[in-house]
């Protein structure tokens, strides 16, 4: 691994890898009065049989001790050469 890559996380991890390969990152914002929740998960995964990036989101409320919970997935399907 370069030093390049290690003081620059947000820079793409696997350019050597074909196959077996996944890399994400995970963020959460949470309002100040911690009643609202919103996550994003962005990754990509590379696997012979269905290589794929994708964009996972959460957003929850919380209300009289009840959490409502949405979830969004979407994902794109690529060539991985």
């Amino acid at each position: 691994m370069s030093l390049r890559k290690i003081f620059h996380p947000e820079y793409f991890q696997g350019n050597r890898k074909k196959n077996r390969y996944f890399e994400g990152w995970y963020y959460k914002l949470v309002s100040s009065d911690k009643r609202y929740t919103v996550a994003f998960i962005p990754g990509i995964s590379l696997a012979q049989a269905d290589p794929h990036a994708f964009i996972q989101v959460f957003v929850s409320y919380t209300s009289e001790g009840t959490t409502q919970l949405n979830f969004l997935m979407a994902t794109e399907t690529f060539l991985s050469r």
